[in-house]
């Protein structure tokens, strides 16, 4: 039977009806899902649980994209070298800085020796030599500590150095400095003065960015911690002269010298403690990088 004119116009209506209320639906579904993208790249309303995995998935994703992208000359290594030799550098380093401390307070209680002898505070003599040659012992066992921790930790360190340059190359960066001029550079006059510098910068450039190291640039805390280092080297070896050449100094030449001393170990213990978070910073960023 042939279906009422009323009756079409009435369904026609429907469809119309239902058309447009789906329409206005998912424009409003639209509008909620634009919100919510939103507010995820403004990261409010994410729980900072999902927004920490959210960055770490990131990072992992352009560590990948950057391989990807250079896949025929970055090589992801299996195991980092120089793990063993970095831990046991850095305890080194560590007990460099309490034994730096340990010889500023022995430094202040020779200063205050002296002060007595020149003032005539002992009584006798017996008295002044009994505290003269208590303070050159203690002087001479820490001396010998030191030099000890300072070559034992010096060796580790330049090993570390070695091995964290091959690091970088086995990875498959086209670096400048070899692993072998690294460290050979410390031992050759006037190099040794720039080079150092320039091949540990270059290392912490290739472990953060591995791609792009010769576009980036390091922190100021690479030209303090190198400044420090030849002025301490420069005191170091002033003092060593001194104590060589002198054979009978006064009083009050072993009481500047001693102050001399003292600010020897304070720009030490500060170097070192810079030191420490440079190479701790190219460890875990060669950890990051280079492995797979």
């Amino acid at each position: 039977m042939e279906e009422c004119p009323v009756c079409k116009a009435k369904k026609g209506v429907r469809k119309e009806t239902s058309f447009v209320t789906g329409e206005v639906s998912s424009i409003k579904s639209s509008s909620k899902d634009y919100g919510k993208l939103q507010q995820e790249k403004s990261g409010q309303n994410i729980p900072p649980v999902i927004q920490e995995e959210s960055k770490g998935y990131k990072l992992n994703r352009l560590k990948e994209r950057d391989i990807e992208s250079h896949g025929s000359l970055l090589t992801p290594l299996n195991e980092l070298r120089g793990n063993v030799v970095f831990n046991i550098a850095r305890v080194g380093l560590m007990i460099q800085l309490l034994l730096a401390g340990l010889m500023i307070i022995f430094s202040f209680m020779q200063i205050d020796v002296l002060d007595k002898m020149d003032s005539g505070y002992y009584q006798s003599e017996s008295t002044m030599m009994e505290a003269a040659n208590a303070n050159d012992s203690r002087a001479a066992v820490m001396a010998i500590i030191w030099i000890i921790v300072y070559v034992t930790t010096g060796i580790l360190v330049l090993m570390w150095i070695f091995k964290a340059h091959k690091n970088a190359l086995r990875y498959g960066i086209k670096k400048k400095f070899s692993a072998g001029w690294a460290v050979g550079s410390f031992f050759v006059p006037i190099i040794s003065l720039l080079r150092p510098y320039q091949a540990m910068k270059e290392l912490h450039l290739c472990s953060e960015y591995p791609i792009s190291w010769q576009n980036e640039k390091t922190g100021v805390i690479f030209p303090i911690w190198w400044t420090l280092w030849l002025v301490t080297n420069f005191i170091d070896q002033f003092l060593l002269k001194w104590y060589m050449n002198v054979s009978d100094p006064s009083i009050n030449q072993l009481i500047e010298h001693t102050y001399l001393d003292i600010a020897f170990d304070v720009l030490s213990v500060i170097t070192t403690f810079i030191f420490l978070k440079i190479i701790g910073t190219i460890h875990q960023n060669q950890k990051f990088q280079y492995l797979a």
